[in-house]
């Protein structure tokens, strides 16, 4: 009975995590997430998976972002019929994800198909509907971490704490083979950094047979997490002689609630500089995110959090935070073209309410457009990080005359360093390293390192590869 495992995603590039593996007769599945790029990655979601989806016995959720759970309804509509495992925290976000995914597949189905119909060409289906994301929503199974879980004879699971988002999760896969050796595979998930606010640092793991390592960042370091309020401190300082608009695209769910948790250090020691009096979150998933993030388990905090929320009663939640709930509201902001601070999604500048923030404000010189998280190939924030001069923004050639700033310190990926630094705990070295979910460059820089500083043999897998586990 051999033990193999395959790649159907985020093998050489970042997004689409998709991982299956397989012991005689039962499958698993570690994840099924979007691609999220450039057109011909985005395309991807509408290909076949490359496996049977009533086939598949059970699947494990490492947390909550599209990139890992958006294709979770098309997996349910082809046929899967099993539980779909996940941290309870991670099981409320993705509720939150998976219908808002939807609505956009619905929205840009009827734009394409308007277009399409004037032209001659066919109407366009979405890759699924509100319909298909809330059948999925049964199958969620909630799991606390440090908690073992047997799904059959063959495999058990345990999950660890990712430090990445809330609910994030390290995968412990324990499989038992036909003649009784068992093997435990090691996911990392997507990988936190070290003293990320409201959550925990993520976990380290002692021992595995074989590891598979996410390497987004993997050949990079960050700037120092510390400075990370000083450096959004100045940008406002330096915004604020003009009373420019300070826009940040941020992802929804984590990326939204630590720039929040920040600004509220930020106003309590009156480093906020006039007129930028309250924040604005402009996006509908983020403020259902945040309100998640707000009401979370006590395990999912870290102990400053837990101390914060003793005297507040919130985790994210302050005074200056004003949630733009309509769409009319969202308009209204763009009435004002200075002294406004605005966090809206998505955080690759694709879709989304930010779109028409960037449309208003790119082409100002007073604005400040601030970057805070990865920024897939193909997508406009990537462009806009490049210094492309002119960007489209629906359908209009905007000229950038705002300030660009990156702030590489909030990424909620775990540097090369870090990563090298976390899987060192793992002893003896594993039978053999995967490094997943990262674009060539950063893949092959982990390796190296893991190679080098750790001796840990590794593979950079390819898409569709399938690799035999002794």
């Amino acid at each position: 009975m051999s033990l193999k495992i395959r790649f159907h995603g985020a093998a050489r590039e970042v997004t689409g995590s998709c991982t299956q593996v397989t012991c005689g007769p039962e499958s698993i599945l570690i994840d099924c997430g979007m691609f999220q790029g450039r057109k011909e990655t985005w395309e991807k979601n509408y290909e076949p998976f490359g496996f049977d989806a009533s086939t598949i016995s059970h699947v494990i959720l490492t947390h909550a972002h599209a990139d890992h759970s958006g294709r979770l309804p098309l997996l349910v509509k082809k046929g899967y019929a099993g539980a779909i495992h996940a941290h309870h925290a991670t099981v409320d976000l993705a509720e939150i994800i998976l219908l808002d995914s939807a609505h956009i597949h619905e929205t840009e189905a009827g734009w394409r198909t308007k277009k399409n119909v004037r032209r001659g060409d066919p109407k366009v289906t979405p890759l699924y509907t509100t319909p298909d994301a809330e059948a999925t929503l049964p199958h969620f199974a909630r799991v606390n971490y440090h908690t073992p879980v047997r799904l059959s004879e063959r495999f058990s699971f345990t999950l660890l704490d990712a430090g990445h988002i809330l609910g994030s999760s390290i995968v412990l896969l324990d499989v038992t083979l036909e003649n009784g050796d068992s093997r435990r595979i090691v996911f990392s998930g997507d990988l936190g950094r070290l003293g990320q606010p409201l959550i925990h640092d993520p976990h380290t793991v002692a021992w595995g047979d074989y590891l598979v390592v996410e390497s987004t960042y993997g050949d990079r370091r960050h700037k120092d997490i510390a400075s990370t309020k000083d450096e959004l401190a100045a940008i406002l300082q330096e915004a604020s002689a003009e009373n420019g608009n300070v826009i940040i695209p941020s992802f929804a769910v984590g990326r939204s609630q630590e720039i929040a948790y920040y600004f509220r250090e930020l106003y309590e020691e009156g480093r906020v500089p006039h007129p930028y009096e309250t924040i604005h979150l402009d996006s509908p998933m983020a403020v259902r995110a945040t309100e998640v993030y707000d009401k979370a388990a006590r395990e999912c905090y870290d102990d400053e959090t837990l101390a914060r929320m003793g005297i507040s009663g919130h985790a994210v939640l302050f005074p200056h935070l004003r949630f733009v709930e309509t769409v009319d509201e969202s308009i209204l902001l763009n009435m004002t073209t200075e002294g406004q601070v605005v966090l809206s999604a998505s955080g690759m500048c694709d879709a989304g309410r930010v779109l028409h923030h960037l449309r208003h404000n790119l082409g100002n010189p007073k604005s400040h457009i601030v970057i805070v998280g990865y920024q897939a190939e193909g997508t406009k924030g990537r462009k806009i990080v490049e210094g492309q001069k002119v960007i489209k923004i629906m359908g209009e050639p905007i000229e950038v005359k705002a300030h660009i700033h990156t702030v590489n310190a909030l990424s909620a990926h775990a540097d090369g360093e870090e990563t090298i630094n976390w899987a060192s705990t793992i002893t003896p070295a594993p039978r053999l390293t995967m490094v997943v979910h990262g674009e060539p460059e950063q893949a092959e820089g982990l390796k190296r390192k893991l190679t080098e500083r750790l001796g840990f043999k590794s593979t950079i897998p390819t898409a569709g590869e399938e690799i035999f586990l002794d």
